[in-house]
């Protein structure tokens, strides 16, 4: 406390002695880190050279020695997870909060979006049109885009962000039936004050999926049961997801995974499962093992498959065919309990004979949903559904 009871010209000498110091003390934990690695890494004789990484002061302070030792890692040191954690800290320390265009804020991270360009969405945007075009007449067919968390939370964003998540789902259902698009935006945004994104995980949380669910239901002609039909099982305290894997950056408030539970008994009796010609057979959705690993996100479904088959006891000859991406796990919490069979498709680990021994006539509904970041960067989606337009 004496310290603060000097004269005041003691104390305006101060600052310019902290702005001195601090990127000082910066500079050589950058040199001293550096140092590590060139010990620790000595068996790959690496050499720390004025070409590979210029240590100065003015490269500190403009962002590139960062990306120095990013690159100077990647060169020397493979599978370098701590060189990742050591690089990441030290731009945060320096005030940087976008590691790997991943915000990094108090109590959550949130993926930035910046796609290079809109030609594949458009790609698959064309072909899901060309396929509910050819179909609808046969079966009701729908679209829905879900937006991420750096739509939902922009408000809480340190700068805006360019892409307008809005618009760009606006501008792709404008090419649509209006009977055809599922609005998840305005579901999201209107339940924004609950966690609907993961802290760690660019994923929704079983709470995002509950959102998600009501919209489709409503489009798909479903009446959603209410959020009080279910028990909120608390099942994990303690998961980092993909934002935490890409940045190593921890957040002081980790992630829990929660279950909805059915009130009543769940119509669920088998699931079945594809991958690369194989079929596994169980009797839930849930796979608990998971929860105990770095992969929890996976206690829904299970690791990724081709197809899922998930059959209820409900004998409405409601059958939902369902074209997605890994948001889609979660929600099958809810979707089941309107249909007597649900039919799950990764395009993406489709193949050919897996997707043309579909029997579309076999299903009363079809809808594709992806969020918008697979929209915008994966491909297979119109490259695969050609697939399934019968041969000319």
């Amino acid at each position: 406390m004496s310290f603060f009871k000097r004269k005041h010209d003691q104390t305006r000498l101060k600052k310019p002695f902290q702005i001195k110091i601090i990127p000082s003390i910066v500079f050589c934990i950058c040199v001293l880190t550096i140092g590590m690695f060139a010990l620790f890494s000595s068996k790959q004789s690496v050499q720390v050279t004025s070409t590979a990484i210029e240590l100065s002061l003015a490269n500190l302070l403009n962002g590139q020695l960062s990306v120095q030792i990013e690159q100077y890692l990647q060169t020397h040191i493979p599978l370098h997870k701590p060189s990742l954690f050591l690089n990441n800290h030290l731009q945060v320390v320096l005030g940087n909060r976008q590691i790997n265009q991943v915000f990094i804020l108090k109590d959550k991270m949130i993926e930035s979006v910046y796609p290079n360009s809109t030609a594949i969405s458009q790609q698959n945007s064309n072909q899901i049109n060309r396929f509910i075009s050819h179909y609808e007449n046969q079966i009701p067919c729908y679209l829905g885009l879900i937006p991420t968390a750096a739509e939902i939370y922009k408000d809480e964003l340190p700068t805006q962000e360019d892409f307008n998540q809005q618009k760009f789902i606006l501008d792709i259902y404008s090419d649509f039936p209006i009977s055809s698009v599922v609005d998840l935006h305005s579901s999201l945004s209107s339940s924004k004050s609950n966690k609907l994104f993961y802290n760690t995980d660019s994923h929704w949380t079983s709470s995002g999926a509950y959102a998600g669910y009501t919209a489709i239901a409503k489009s798909l002609g479903e009446t959603p049961y209410p959020e009080e039909t279910f028990n909120i099982e608390h099942a994990s305290y303690d998961y980092y997801g993909n934002l935490y894997q890409k940045t190593m950056i921890k957040i002081p408030i980790s992630d829990g995974i929660d279950i909805y539970h059915f009130s009543r008994e769940s119509p669920i009796i088998e699931v079945e499962k594809w991958l690369q010609g194989d079929v596994e057979k169980f009797s839930s959705i849930l796979f608990r093992n998971f929860l105990t690993t770095q992969e929890q996100q996976y206690v829904f479904l299970g690791k990724p498959y081709s197809i899922a088959n998930i059959q209820t006891n409900l004998a409405n000859g409601k059958k939902l065919l369902l074209f997605k991406d890994s948001f889609a796990d979660p929600l099958m919490q809810f979707i089941p309990l309107h249909y007597e069979t649900t039919t799950l498709v990764d395009l993406d680990l489709a193949n050919k004979t897996e997707l043309q021994n579909l029997r579309l006539s076999d299903y009363s509904a079809i809808l594709f949903l992806y969020d918008i970041n697979t929209f915008l960067t994966d491909s297979y989606i119109s490259a695969k559904l050609e697939f399934l337009f019968p041969s000319q």
